[in-house]
């Protein structure tokens, strides 16, 4: 089966400047055929994530990057992980609608990146230790509070039924009249 590629191009990209990272590199694909990765511009941040979607390109740079963001994966909810970098160094971040949230693992010492999230939103990635070894990681969002019990339903009966008392005269008896049901 032949394979045909299809170059992905930023408009916003830098293709001919010695300095900086050129050009631009895709990440990730999500079912939908979305598509995240960085490109680098001539700007003081230099290298931009991006969110490929319907044939256009959107910048994606997290607000507390410095001069790096990547986009590494996406979901198909949508969901974007990567990295961005500032002065306390390389941190991971998952972006959700507009709403970016920081991924810092609690035994880094010199940076995480996230690289994947798959559909459940567990992430994946990795972070470097004190001696700068990197270590793999998956990560899943807590609990902020205990589960909600979900009340039973109140049943309300559909059909209800009523009986008519046997009566008694003297020696005779009046058999009960058959039960009426309405719905």
């Amino acid at each position: 089966m032949p394979i045909i590629f299809t170059t992905l191009d930023d408009p916003s990209a830098v293709l001919n400047d010695p300095v900086l990272v050129k050009g631009t590199a895709a990440r990730g694909i999500n079912g939908a055929g979305q598509i995240v990765g960085l490109f680098s511009d001539n700007n003081s941040r230099p290298n931009h994530g991006f969110l490929f979607s319907g044939g256009s390109f959107t910048t994606i740079d997290n607000p507390s990057a410095s001069t790096i963001t990547d986009a590494f994966g996406i979901n198909d909810a949508g969901q974007i992980v990567g990295f961005f970098n500032n002065a306390s160094g390389i941190h991971g971040f998952l972006r959700s609608g507009t709403t970016f949230t920081t991924l810092d693992a609690p035994m880094t010492t010199h940076g995480t990146e996230a690289l994947g999230i798959n559909n459940a939103g567990t992430i994946v990635g990795s972070f470097s230790d004190a001696t700068g070894a990197p270590t793999a990681f998956s990560a899943t969002a807590a609990a902020t509070s205990p589960p909600s019990t979900i009340p039973r339903p109140l049943i309300t009966p559909r059909c209800t039924a009523s009986t008519t008392q046997a009566r008694s005269s003297g020696n005779t008896r009046t058999p009960p009249a058959p039960p009426t049901v309405s719905c």
